[in-house]
């Protein structure tokens, strides 16, 4: 949701964590909605870029 794509653009963090609330229950498990958004704050406070070995390269996270 945070990303770039080609039929969307990039959404704020904040607003992500509101579509993971809403989806809670129906496309989400709701147990893991609060843990998962705590965990992803916790990694936007120490770092701006992540290396994703699927793509084999550095990406910035928003």
């Amino acid at each position: 949701m945070t990303t770039h794509r080609p039929y969307r653009k990039t959404m704020a963090s904040e607003a992500a964590f509101e579509k993971l609330r809403a989806g809670a229950g129906t496309q989400f498990d709701p147990n893991l909605i609060e843990p998962f958004i705590k965990a992803i704050k916790k990694l936007l406070s120490t770092t701006r870029r992540i290396y994703i070995p699927q793509l084999n390269k550095m990406v910035d996270i928003a």
